[in-house]
C-alpha cells in the first residue's frame, strides 16, 4: 500500500472488497458485478469470505481480534466504506481502436472519495482522497485531455442510432461518401455531416459514461458517451424531448471546459 499526502492507494480483488464491505453491512456495491464462476467450481460465499480474510491477513492488512475476526485496516474501511456508501457515483468504460477496454469508477460522499480502476478481472486499485472533489478531479485528468478545442459556432445534430452506426461502419470501411449521404438523407447539413465523418475517420476513443446519484434510498441514473481524439471530442446525449423509445442521440462538439461542465453536472456536483 502507497501513501501519499493528499491520497492512499491500495490493490483488492474482488472477494476482499465485498468481504469488507459485507462486515460494514453492505452485500453489494454499485457497479461492481460478482466474478464469473464456472457453477461446479464455484466455491460457497463462506469459502470466498475465508479465502479473502486469510489474503488480508497475509498481506498485513488485516490483524485479528480478541475473538478471532478480522480487524480490517482502518484506511481500507474507510476506502470501502466510500464505495458501499456513496452519495454519487461515475461509471467510466473506455474503448480504443485497439479494442482495449478500460474501466474506472469513482465514488463521491461528503467527506471523501475513491478512484476504483479495475486492472484485471475481479481486481482493483482504489485510491482513497480525503476531500470529496479530488477523484474526479483524477478522473479527469487521465480519461480527458485539456488540449481538446471546439469549433465556434459549436456544431450540433440529432440522428437515430441506427443512423450514427450506419455511419460509422461507412467510414470504417473508407467510404465517406456513403456516410455523409447517409446523414444528409437523416437531415444533417452538408457542415455537421462534413465535421462528424471527418472525426470519425480518424483514431479516436470511445468513453461511455454513466451518473448515478443516492438520495432517501431513491437512485437516479444519467448517461452520455464522449468521443475523443486528443485535440477534438463529441458529447452524445439522449435529447431532452426524446421518448424512451425514440432511439435519437444528440451530438455537439465540446471542449476541455465543456467537458468539464458536463462531468460535474452528470454527479450533480
Amino acid at each position: 500500500m502507497a501513501e501519499k499526502t493528499d491520497s492512499i492507494e491500495m490493490l483488492l480483488n474482488h472477494d476482499e472488497l465485498m468481504l469488507v464491505a459485507s462486515l460494514l453491512g453492505q452485500n453489494s456495491v454499485i457497479g461492481l458485478t460478482d466474478i464469473d464462476r464456472a457453477a461446479d467450481a464455484t466455491p460457497s460465499l463462506a469459502q470466498r469470505e475465508r479465502a479473502a480474510a486469510q489474503s488480508l491477513l497475509a498481506r498485513q492488512l488485516a490483524s485479528l481480534g480478541p475473538n478471532g475476526s478480522p480487524r480490517i485496516d482502518r484506511r481500507i474501511i474507510s476506502a470501502v466504506r466510500t464505495c458501499a456508501y456513496p452519495q454519487r457515483v461515475l461509471i467510466a468504460q473506455q474503448s480504443t481502436e485497439t479494442q482495449q477496454h478500460h474501466i474506472s469508477l469513482v465514488y463521491l460522499t461528503a467527506s471523501a472519495s475513491v478512484m476504483l480502476r479495475v486492472v484485471a478481472p475481479g481486481k482493483y486499485r482504489l485510491t482513497l482522497y480525503n476531500k470529496p472533489s479530488n477523484a474526479l478531479i483524477t478522473f479527469e485528468q487521465q480519461w480527458l485531455s485539456d488540449k481538446i478545442t471546439s469549433p465556434s459556432p459549436n456544431i450540433a445534430l440529432v440522428v437515430n442510432d441506427q443512423v450514427l452506426l450506419a455511419v460509422r461502419d461507412s467510414v470504417l470501411n473508407r467510404d465517406v461518401q456513403s456516410a455523409q449521404q447517409t446523414l444528409s438523407q437523416a437531415g444533417v447539413n452538408p457542415i455537421a455531416a462534413n465535421a462528424l465523418t471527418y472525426f470519425l475517420g480518424k483514431p479516436h476513443s470511445f468513453i461511455a459514461l454513466q451518473g448515478i446519484q443516492l438520495a432517501n434510498e431513491h437512485m437516479s441514473v444519467r448517461s452520455a458517451s464522449v468521443l475523443q481524439n486528443g485535440t477534438s471530442a463529441w458529447l452524445l446525449v439522449e435529447p431532452p424531448d426524446s421518448a424512451p423509445t425514440a432511439h435519437h442521440c444528440a451530438l455537439s462538439t465540446v471542449s476541455s471546459a465543456g467537458l468539464h461542465q458536463f462531468i460535474q453536472r452528470l454527479v450533480s456536483l
